[in-house]
This record gives C-alpha cells, structure tokens and sequence, in this order.
C-alpha cells in the first residue's frame, strides 16, 4: 500500500515537473539571470564586421539565383559579402541577364560586363590537370568575375563533374582573404540580418573556444518559397543534429531534432552540416577539402566532422534559426544519375574514407598524387596529402564524446540525443511531438532496424506516429500499441529518412512538370509496350521448351537455371527491359527502374539522356540470333548467344527466387566477346 502511493506521489511529482517546463514559467530559470538584450548588445560590440567568403557548389541547381537573391536581401552588410560559385551545368549561364541586373542592384553596384577571373590556386589546378586526378582541363572550365567582383563563377560542365566534396574543394580555392568563410548549399533561405547573427553567434563561441565553427541543419521550406519571405517567429527555433544510425555502407548518417526555444548561449557539439558551416578563414587554411573523394556524399559530413574535431574546432549550434534548407530534390538533377562514374568512383573515395575514420580493413595507402595539391589562398601543399586528420585529439576521442563507434557501426544513448543529456530535451527545449518521435525512432525503431541499414524512415508516417504516441500518453494501452506499431512498421516499410536527404544514392523521382519549370527537358517516363512472344519463334528456339518459356515470360517460375536463361535469350529477342530487369540481381542498380532503362538503352528502345552512359559492346544484343547453351550445372549455365555482330561467351551464376524461380545472380564467370 506504501509502495503504491510513494509510487502515485512520483507520479504526480514527475507530472507536475513536466508541465511546469513546459510554460514559460521556468525559461528564465533555465536561460539564466542576463536578459538577452544585455547579452546582445555586448556581443555587438566583439563582433567583427569583417568580409565574409561564400562558398557554393551548384549542380544543375534552378534554385542558385533565387538562393543568391535571399541571401543579399536579408543580409545587413551586403556589400561585404563575397561568394565563389562552382557551377556545374549545360550550356546555359548559370546566371541569366536579367537575374545578374539584379544581383547588381541588391548589392548596390554599376551595371558592368563579365571579366575573365584568374588566381594562383586555380592556375596551379586546372592549368596542371595532368598532375592531379579527375580535374577537367583548364580550357574547359569557364573562369568568370561578376558583379564587381562580388562573385566568382567557375563554370563547369555537368558531365565533369565529381560530386559535392570534390566541388567543394575547387570552390574554396577561389577564397581571396575574406576574414570569415560560411558554406551553404546553392538552395537556402535567410533570417533578416543573418550575417550580423553569425558574426555574434561565433563571437560568442569564441569566448569559450580559440577555434569555433557555427554548423547546423537548417529547418525545411518550400521550393515556391520567394527569395524575399522572412520566416515567422515561430520557425527561428533551433534544431539540434544527433547520431542517427550507419547505412548500408557504414556511414554515420544524421537526423536534426527541431527544438522548442531558443538557447541561451550556442551549444558545442559533434556533428557537422555541409549545406551551413561558419567560421573564421583558418579553417580554410588547417582544414580544406579534400579533391581525392570523388561522387562522395554521404561521406562529407561525418568525415569533415572528425577532421574539424582532429584539427582542435569545435562545432557549435546556433541559439537559434538563422537559415532554411530546401530538402526536396524532386526539381533537380544530381550527380548520382551518372552511374557508371558513381559505381566506378565511390568504392575507391569509400575506401579512403575507412581508412582515415578507422572504420573498414586498412589495406595499403592509395598512391598520391603525383604533384603537391594547390591549398586555399594559393599555397602548395607540404606534402602529397595534406587532407588527412589532425594531431590535436584523436577519432577515438571523436567517438568518446559522440558515444558513437565507426568501426563497430554502433551508437550510445548520448549519440542519439546527440551530445545531450535527457534533461536537455525535457527542460521545455524540444516540442512534444518530438520528444515522442525522438524516443520512437531512437530508442525503439532504430535499434531493432540497424542490422537492415538498407530500410529507411518516412519523415511523414514518423511524424505522425510521434504525434500519435504523445497525444495518447495519457493512456498506457494505446501508447504501448503505438509504439509496437513503431517497431513493426520500421522493420517492415522504406521511404526517404526523416532527417531530410535521401538515405541512398538513388536517381529521385522528379515530376516531368517540375523538371520542364526548371527548364529541364521532359524526362516522362517512356511508355514500355512488351511484345507477345511468337510460339512459332520460340519453338524454333527453344524445340520442346518452347510451351514452357512461353509460361515463363508470362510470369511462371522457371524450373530450372537453363530455363530462366532460355526465357532470359527470348525477353532479349523480344526487347523486353521489364523481364531482364525483374529477372536479375544488379548490386550497382538497385531499383528496378533504373534496372529497366538500362536494359532499354541497351536494346536501343530509348535514347540516352545526358548522364547515360553509352551500352558499348552490349548493344550487340539488339540483333541476337540464337542461343547455344553448352553446359548446364547446378545453379550455373554455360552459353554462348550468337549475335549478328558477335558471340558473346559467357558463364552465368543464377540464384533461386521465390517468385522467378531462378535469377541472374549478376554475377558471371565468364563473359567475352569472341
């Protein structure tokens, strides 16, 4: 009977405390005795009102202009601002006529003509590509100075180019002294006076760290958002990055958890944003971008991270919403639709990866190259690598603090709540929907789907179920069957993360209408008529298996792998990309669509658009002219497929399927042209 009420008086105790947390009753006592004006006006004073170098990585972005329009609007101090533009497009400027007429006039300058651009750096670069890998030819890339100077634009063409980190790299050489360096993503909105914010912000970080860097994820708008919005109140909260969980190729990948309120004072922690990273210009000079992790994406974020920490930065969140992050990837293209260069490129930037992170088999050092890389302010490097970790703490110091392990792939409590404690979250800093979703997703989905990396969260069904978890807190049994709804439904559904990027390197869908408004061609997806097959055609084929293909191509399982391949000739026969496609493996193309256009390239039924690559010899199968299989032996066949330009020899690995039958296992132990 004690027990029960000491229990009832915790109960109301906890209850009490929660609520009174939650109003604004207690912010004063959390934030401390010093209003924030006090605050403010003293930091005003330390700040420094010095130039600031914009870094930008566009490819085939429609939302660059609209993003360089906000951030002059919003600026307080326009005119000392300075961005480097690493374009990656068409053959249409980046910048149109009438945007640049603008551009001038926000930033308060004469109309004036376009001028050839040039710095040691980048001659050092583009000038010497023999000597460094994957860099275009100085005479490909465009070289131009806009705006008084404001901007510098290196125009590159799309198919150049080599992913974010590797245009990361060539953006910070165009840095000309400017005493602060921010990156942002070519697709941001702004706070009014985000530049003054900044400043205080670090000023403010500066007192408690000789090397601070302002980094967060910014909070979602819209794609028809207008350069000239200005957020409400409520959207100034910060947000706060945690350890999420390791994809399927052992990336730390990071969700954002929105906070209530503002913080008193920036809040050191671990994790690093690529589309939002303020600091000083040395940063520019111990930490710079490493050109030597081409397609890398996912990568960038988590390495850079313990690169900073290595080197002696700390990162710090911002007291509050200072910029706004378009996470939808609908309208544009990006670099994972070049395939072949991603499949060919990625393993080899993922291995380097491993190697400085300690969290894959450490093999030999890759080669380096074969000239000093040019550096940031147009220095040379003092030795082939300079892009390595630093000395001054450890990635196992790294790990510590971010109770995370890389080589292990496992996160503590202290990762999932991102450096916090559980207090910091209770104490009226984090809505109660998240509070919810938070403790769904780390402490019951995550866990149980981190064996699958491969399946990932819908940020929608997560956030209702967040939703519905708080708002049923009151009865025990409805929470207790939401969250094993949680469980079920994380291990068994996929979608897009809720943290915002998507969770793979996967071509996204894109409306033909989005991509024809941002001037995109119509990229419908084709109509793909499959041809009947002709019993008379396949009984010259096949003999007395013809009845049996037939069914086969019609959905039946195959009996055995001879007959899979037998069907597999006469789907090629016939053109069919939908039946090779969902008859095989492909661990480079994962998603039958793109399994299918492949193969529809390769039978010539579709043309190639510009990041296709060409089928080569594989085009050869669009004239096949019989099969001869030579042995057939457990789960591998043996054939040769004559074709009216060639045979193709080859050995085939199939696989049981539970649906097929039997499947291309993608691979082959044999496979030439003779």
């Amino acid at each position: 009977m004690v027990r029960k009420r000491l229990r009832s008086l915790l109960v109301c105790f906890l209850l009490f405390l929660i609520i009174w947390l939650s109003t604004g009753a207690s912010k004063a006592w959390i934030s401390g005795s010093v209003p924030k004006a006090r605050r403010m006006a003293h930091l005003q004073q330390e700040s420094s009102p010095g130039t600031i170098f914009v870094s930008i990585a566009a490819f085939l972005d429609p939302e660059l202009p609209e993003t360089l329009k906000a951030m002059l609007m919003h600026a307080e101090r326009p005119e000392l601002l300075n961005v480097g533009i690493v374009w990656q497009g068409l053959e249409d400027p980046p910048l149109s006529e009438t945007e640049l007429s603008e551009l001038h006039e926000l930033w308060q300058v004469p109309l004036g003509e376009a001028t050839h651009y040039e710095n040691t750096a980048l001659g050092m670069l583009l000038d010497q590509n023999r000597s460094f890998p994957h860099m275009p030819h100085g005479d490909a890339v465009k070289r131009v100075s806009l705006v008084g100077g404001h901007i510098r634009l290196l125009d590159i063409q799309a198919k150049d180019a080599r992913g974010c980190h590797w245009a990361r790299y060539i953006a910070q050489l165009l840095w000309e002294g400017e005493d602060f360096y921010l990156q942002l993503d070519s697709h941001m909105r702004f706070t009014k006076h985000w530049d003054t914010q900044m400043r205080e912000q670090l000023a403010l970080c500066s007192k408690r760290s000789p090397k601070p860097v302002l980094s967060n994820y910014g909070r979602p708008y819209s794609l028809s958002t207008p350069a000239s919005w200005t957020p409400s109140p409520d959207l100034l909260s910060p947000s706060h990055i945690c350890a999420g969980y390791f994809d399927a190729d052992g990336i730390l990948r990071h969700p954002s958890i929105p906070l209530r309120s503002n913080w008193s004072f920036p809040r050191k922690h671990v994790f690093w944003s690529g589309h939002f990273s303020f600091s000083s210009s040395r940063v520019l000079l111990e930490v710079p971008f490493d050109p030597q992790l081409p397609m890398a994406h996912f990568p960038e974020e988590p390495l850079i991270a313990v690169r900073l920490f290595t080197h002696g930065w700390d990162v710090y969140s911002p007291t509050q919403g200072i910029i706004f992050h378009l996470w939808e990837r609908d309208y544009r293209r990006t670099f994972f639709e070049m395939k072949d260069l991603y499949a060919e490129l990625y393993p080899v930037s993922l291995k380097r990866v491993e190697r400085l992170l300690c969290s894959g088999p450490q093999g030999p050092a890759p080669e380096p190259a074969s000239s000093a890389w040019p550096l940031p302010g147009g220095r040379v490097a003092e030795d082939l690598d300079p892009f390595g970790l630093g000395e001054e703490r450890s990635v196992e110091d790294f790990e510590k603090l971010a109770d995370i392990s890389f080589k292990d792939r496992s996160i503590g409590l202290r990762g999932y709540l991102g450096g916090l404690q559980v207090q910091d979250y209770v104490l009226a800093l984090i809505e109660p929907q998240d509070l919810a979703l938070m403790f769904s997703l780390h402490f019951v989905a995550l866990p149980l789907r981190h064996p699958m990396p491969s399946i990932d969260l819908n940020d929608t069904v997560a956030l209702l179920l967040g939703l519905a978890v708080m708002t049923s807190a009151r009865g025990g049994r409805t929470l207790w069957i939401a969250l094993v709804c949680a469980v079920v439904w994380a291990v068994s559904q996929g979608g897009e993360s809720w943290a915002g990027p998507s969770a793979s390197p996967k071509s996204p869908k894109r409306s033909s209408v989005a991509l024809r408004a941002a001037g995109f061609a119509d990229t419908t997806r084709p109509s793909r008529k499959r041809k009947k097959p002709d019993l008379a055609q396949l009984e010259e084929d096949h003999g007395d298996k013809a009845a049996l293909v037939l069914k086969i191509l019609k959905g039946a399982p195959a009996p055995t792998p001879e007959d899979m391949v037998r069907a597999r000739y006469s789907a090629t026969r016939l053109k069919d990309a939908v039946f090779m496609a969902k008859t095989e493996k492909n661990p480079l193309q994962t998603k039958l669509s793109n399994r299918v256009k492949a193969w529809a390239l390769c039978f010539g039924t579709e043309k190639p658009d510009t990041f296709d690559q060409e089928p080569g010899d594989a085009s050869r199968l669009q004239e096949v002219e019989r099969l001869e299989i030579i042995e057939s032996s457990d789960n591998e066949v043996e054939f040769k497929l004559h074709c009216k330009k060639g045979v193709l020899l080859e050995r085939s690995v199939m696989e049981e399927d539970e649906k097929y039958g039997w499947i291309y296992s993608g691979e082959s132990k044999t496979g030439d042209w003779l």
